[in-house]
């Protein structure tokens, strides 16, 4: 049953069906200073909450011949920039991994203004944009940026695979006005994880504990000087942190593959190190049903070892 309001009775319901139209609808009202930057995720079912709100003071102070003329405006530019639930679909689809490296790439976005400043747009200035540069924040010279992620007012630090796509959505909707920029841009974000998907990096750390995989993140950045530092208190993100900013380091492959060496080398010494040799190695052989159902159980490949472990220990104390 529709909800009626005096707004809709005046001039009709703004169609928000599209989660992709919300997401942009939410952003472009917030350049507008109609609505505040949250500082943490805010849910789709909350966003058209606010945007009708808005609308509903538009309504008050503007009455409804230039309230829909508002609307109207705003569904027109839209049309013309704004992207469609099958742009970001394969966004919501990827793994934990594949979500953190498509945060690091678009939180290392940035834009220099442009040398033609007479150049205006419905977004306050128009900016070029280079988005294929993984920077370190503190390396960076701001004089010549016009934007960058934390500049936008996106979070800093989520905490979560959730989190991380809500910024992820928000940054595409809103990093130009025009609709060609932001399909480029999401090809080459598509090409990045698509690329990612065939390297197996850090496959020995797959078991390692929290503070195992926060040493290994230490001793690539202080040890090995990859960038990351915009990542550096994300630890709860654990080996996916290690995963996206590895392959957005700008180095071939040869380089790589010795420093996946000297990681392993000095990963497994840290882990007898920290063990006191109490660790050993078991290989199983399990049917893949078996194996899958494992995966499964652990939440996660990487958690299998600690899950079998304390199945071990529990069927021993249950045995007594």
């Amino acid at each position: 049953m529709a909800v009626h309001t005096e707004v809709t009775d005046a001039i009709g319901s703004w169609d928000l069906k599209s989660e992709a139209k919300v997401i942009w609808l939410y952003n472009r009202l917030i350049i507008d200073g109609l609505i505040q930057r949250p500082i943490s995720m805010v849910k789709i079912s909350e966003r058209k909450l606010e945007i009708s709100h808005v609308e509903a003071k538009q309504f008050k102070n503007l009455g409804p011949a230039q309230t829909k003329q508002w609307r109207n405006e705003l569904d027109t530019e839209y049309q013309a920039s704004g992207l469609r639930d099958a742009d970001i679909r394969w966004i919501k689809e990827l793994s934990h991994d594949q979500m953190f490296l498509c945060w690091l790439y678009v939180a290392t976005t940035y834009g220099k203004k442009r040398k033609d400043e007479s150049k205006k747009s419905p977004w306050s200035e128009l900016y070029e944009y280079y988005p294929l540069k993984f920077y370190d924040a503190d390396a960076e010279s701001a004089n010549n940026l016009a934007f960058d992620y934390l500049s936008l007012g996106l979070e800093s630090n989520p905490a979560t695979k959730e989190g991380l796509l809500s910024n992820i959505l928000d940054f595409v909707s809103i990093l130009h006005p025009s609709f060609e920029v932001k399909r480029d841009y999401l090809i080459g974000l598509k090409a990045k994880v698509n690329e990612a998907s065939v390297c197996d990096y850090f496959k020995f750390a797959e078991d390692g504990s929290l503070n195992q995989i926060k040493w290994l993140w230490s001793y690539l950045r202080k040890t090995q000087k990859m960038p990351g530092q915009i990542a550096d208190s994300m630890e709860k993100h654990g080996l996916s942190r290690i995963y996206g900013a590895f392959h957005l380091w700008g180095r071939d492959s040869q380089f790589k593959n010795e420093i996946i060496r000297l990681a392993k080398a000095a990963y497994k010494n840290s882990v007898e190190v920290s063990s006191g040799g109490r660790k050993a190695r078991v290989n199983l052989t399990l049917s893949t049903e078996v194996k899958e159902l494992l995966e499964d159980l652990a939440g996660g490949s990487r958690y299998k070892s600690q899950f079998v472990e304390n199945l071990i220990l529990n069927a021993k104390r249950n045995a007594k």
